[in-house]
């Protein structure tokens, strides 16, 4: 069954035609769970016979099936969610002053940081590069970008890994499968 048979993906026919499709788009296992953003061990079972596909497991492989996994890849998380509803019941940040301040009172400056204070703290990070307070300003305007920069780097690796630890497990997940009876 092809997207433009006009056929129906029922619980029992998705392993066929998500076989069928994964054969035909010379994919794997792992493209599929990947897109669909779902275990690989959950598209196993389906692929088996061993788990039924849940609604959600039907409603996003038969929008890859139908649009075809580069255009469903392309989708946003929340585009996909919404086509899925359309489909109906199946039968970095910003770092400001703030940081900044917080930052420069942490070069020394205890308790409530004033003009002086702050003309301090920045002389003091100036020093940090040899500098004095203009060269202390530069080190503080680059501390948000620094950290901005840190903080996305942090994020990507660790979402990274979220996603190859969800992928990569091997329990049963009621999102995308249903037990066969």
């Amino acid at each position: 069954m092809d997207a433009g048979s006009g056929g129906m993906l029922s619980r029992e026919n998705f392993k066929d035609a998500l076989q069928e499709f994964i054969k035909k788009d010379k994919l794997t296992i792992n493209d599929v769970a990947s897109a669909i953003y779902c275990p690989r061990s959950s598209v196993e079972r389906i692929l088996m016979g061993v788990s039924f596909p849940s609604d959600a497991m039907m409603k996003q492989g038969g929008l890859m099936i139908y649009l075809g996994i580069e255009d469903y890849s392309k989708l946003s998380d929340a585009q996909k969610e919404d086509l899925a509803e359309k489909i109906g019941a199946i039968g970095g940040g910003a770092i400001g002053f703030g940081a900044i301040g917080a930052a420069v009172g942490a070069m020394g400056v205890v308790g409530g940081v004033g003009a002086a204070g702050i003309a301090a703290g920045l002389g003091a990070m100036g020093g940090l590069v040899g500098g004095g307070m203009a060269a202390g300003i530069a080190v503080a305007a680059a501390i948000p970008v620094a950290i901005g920069a840190a903080g996305f780097g942090a994020v990507k690796a660790t979402k990274h890994l979220i996603k190859e630890s969800y992928l990569g497990s091997k329990d049963f997940d009621s999102k995308w499968e249903v037990k066969v009876l």
